[in-house]
Order: structure tokens, then sequence, then C-alpha cells
């Protein structure tokens, strides 16, 4: 009878830190659902980051009379674009996590492989940010 008492004594002392496993584990499967949205937001506030330092590094280019090439505006003017949109609208924006590369590299191939019908609208609107980023600064040639 001792032996039993024993045996079942072992058993809750081995199976209490098992329960307590078990609560923690419930616990953690409710905090994955936020967990996305958090990463998300904080790859918004990374491409943000990245519209205003490009931005401002284009005007400080200017500034100093130096120029900029095509390429940095067009990313320049991606990134805000992805910005604005995953901000107004509301979608996942761990989507960022791919839109944001392809995008930094279409802006080469549009700039430098001048894609016939949709380079010019890219490099007109990139003209039209440029215009309200550059205000106060003089506008370098071909801009």
């Amino acid at each position: 009878m001792t032996k039993i008492i024993y045996f079942v004594s072992f058993l809750s002392i081995v199976s209490t830190p098992l329960s307590l496993g078990l609560q923690k584990v419930k616990l953690f499967k409710r905090l994955p659902k936020m967990w996305p949205i958090i990463i998300g937001w904080i790859v918004w506030g990374i491409v943000a980051f990245l519209a205003i330092s490009f931005a401002c590094g284009c005007r400080s280019y200017s500034k100093s009379g130096q120029g900029f090439q095509w390429t940095t505006g067009v990313q320049t003017f991606f990134w805000w674009v992805i910005d604005i949109l995953f901000l107004i609208f509301e979608w996942n924006k761990l989507h960022m996590l791919w839109i944001a590369p392809i995008l930094f590299f279409f802006a080469q191939l549009l700039v430098l492989g001048k894609v016939p019908l949709l380079s010019p609208i890219i490099l007109f609107a990139t003209r039209i940010l440029f215009g309200i980023i550059l205000i106060g600064v003089e506008k370098p040639e071909g801009l």
C-alpha cells in the first residue's frame, strides 16, 4: 500500500510541470494572432524610414548642387507609394516584405531599360513628387 502511495505522489510531482507547460502552450496559442500585425507595422515603419531618408538624401544632394540619379528618384517614389497605399488601405503589411524589394529593382529596370509605356508614366509621377519634395531648393537639371 505504501508503494502505491509513493508511486501516486511521484506521478503528481512529475505531472505538475507538464500541466504548467500545457497552460503556457494555451497562453501562447492566443499570442500568434497578434504577431503578424506587429511585424507588419514594423516593416511599414522600415519602409517609411526608407522613404523619408531617400527623400532627404535627394533633397540634400540637390541643395549642394550635385543632383541625383533617376533610379534613386524612382525608388524614392516607390517607397512613398507603397507606404501611402498600405496606410490608406487595410492590406496585410507583411506583403511589403516582397513588394518593396521587387519595386526597388524594378525602378532600375524602368529607368535604365526605358520600358515603352510604363517608364514615361512613372518618370512623370516622380517629377511631380520631387516637385513637392524639392520646394525651396533649386531643382537639378533634367527634373
